[in-house]
């Protein structure tokens, strides 16, 4: 009895007691941080309307534009693990021993993710909440002296979950996201640190969204029919087409990560060449900035033409390329769903060009290619088919989903391919080679 008492206050009691207070301290600060990244995407488009009024406007917010290029580099130089999408440093985080500023790291990432969001280059906030989420956690260990406890990898891999949920509203696909993304191989423990940490994350996120009348869903879910089976070619041809689609891009941004490091343009113009694209996107090319999100609702009930649906995906995925290649704080996951949704609206487009019809379930195009493309391009279908499931489309019409993820993962899978996350990891040890952590 003393001796499970002992094993009881050696591992599983920090192991409760750190995830519940990460969990909540999550939950408040991804709850602010979405708040100030909707206020500064407000004031964003403000500053674009006020920029397309006349030339001096265009001068005056495109030199605020480079100001703020010139602030983001000097973030990154002074918090280089701000850099980038925060999945690929959680990961890395939760497995090795690193000495860094915690706290700082945060900041940086809060202040250069909303810099990223202002400026409209297209990432997300979904990757920064993530990292946010595990650098909490990190720092609830710092502070109660836990760091080296034996489930502290489980408490960091936890935190990143919880970050993903109070960024998604997706309480599923955080903790599959904790599971799936963070800790790959799972002991039962492991499993209660999530639970309790996203738990936490989704009720603190919740209660706060209700008090301050906010939506805390990412998407709205939609109103629509189970598919009939003889309609099922339609999860097949867009998944197909998606697993195609994320190698390509897979291999784009690889290749374009591997030139970057060895190109001889500093970071600063760099950095600066990226602000730029994005506001002349933002005054001439609305559709092609920010991170996507509005625009996958409005593909739902649109028809826009082919090849305009392809210059858009090109756009969007050179800006998502050389943007996470210079190391831009943003995340990948809503600009990779609306790669996913623009690729299934593009096989409809097709479709119906061809003289094939099906009426109401054409939604059914875009709501796979969505799923399908990130689940293979960021190698997380179950994460990506509940969330789907959970937050748009629900579980009743989750059957053809999972099978364009599957479709999708296959190909991506016996072209043994590396996604990008895979790769950030494998600089992130070569940069910082230090003992693993478990």
């Amino acid at each position: 009895m003393k001796e499970r008492v002992k094993n009881f206050k050696k591992a599983f009691l920090p192991l409760l007691t750190a995830s519940a207070i990460s969990g909540f301290l999550i939950g408040v600060i991804i709850f602010l941080f979405r708040c100030a990244g909707e206020f500064v995407i407000r004031l964003s488009r403000f500053c674009y309307d006020f920029a397309g009024n006349g030339i001096w406007q265009g001068i005056l917010v495109f030199a605020l534009i480079i100001g703020l290029g010139i602030g983001a580099k000097s973030i990154m130089k002074a918090a280089p693990f701000s850099k980038g999408g925060g999945i690929p440093f959680s990961v890395f985080l939760a497995r090795a021993k690193i000495k860094f500023n915690w706290f700082f790291t945060l900041i940086a990432t809060f202040i250069s993710s909303l810099i990223t969001f202002f400026v409209g280059i297209p990432l997300g906030n979904e990757g920064p909440s993530v990292q946010i989420g595990a650098l909490t956690s990190f720092g609830v260990l710092k502070t109660l002296k836990k760091e080296n406890c034996e489930n502290a990898d489980c408490i960091i891999k936890a935190g990143a979950g919880a970050g993903f949920c109070a960024a998604t509203g997706s309480f599923l696909g955080g903790l599959a996201f904790s599971i799936e993304e963070m800790h790959g191989k799972i002991r039962p423990i492991q499993l209660v640190g999530s639970f309790i940490s996203v738990i936490t994350a989704y009720c603190t996120g919740t209660f706060l969204c209700g008090v301050f009348k906010t939506d805390f869903n990412l998407f709205h879910s939609l109103p629509i029919k189970p598919l009939p089976f003889k309609y099922y070619f339609i999860p097949v041809l867009v998944g197909a087409v998606c697993g195609a689609a994320a190698i390509l891009f897979s291999k784009a941004a690889i290749a374009v990560r591997r030139f970057g490091s060895k190109a001889k343009m500093p970071i600063l113009a760099q950095v600066l060449l990226i602000f730029a694209g994005a506001f002349l996107l933002a005054i001439f090319f609305e559709d092609a900035a920010f991170s996507g999100h509005d625009l996958i609702e409005t593909l739902f009930s649109a028809e826009p033409i082919w090849y305009a649906l392809l210059i858009l995906i090109a756009v969007r995925a050179a800006m998502l390329i050389f943007s996470n290649s210079i190391g831009v704080t943003g995340g990948l996951f809503v600009p990779l769903l609306t790669l996913g949704a623009l690729l299934g609206a593009v096989c409809l487009a097709f479709f119906n060009l061809a003289g094939g019809q099906v009426g109401e379930y054409s939604v059914y195009f875009i709501l796979t290619g969505l799923a399908a493309f990130i689940a293979s391009a960021n190698k997380m279908p179950l994460t990506v088919t509940l969330f789907t499931a959970e937050i748009i489309c629900g579980f009743k019409n989750i059957l053809p989903v999972a099978l364009a993820v599957s479709v999708s993962y296959l190909i991506f899978y016996l072209a043994r391919q590396k996604d990008l996350t895979e790769v950030i990891c494998e600089e992130l040890y070569e940069k910082n080679k230090n003992p693993e952590r478990n």
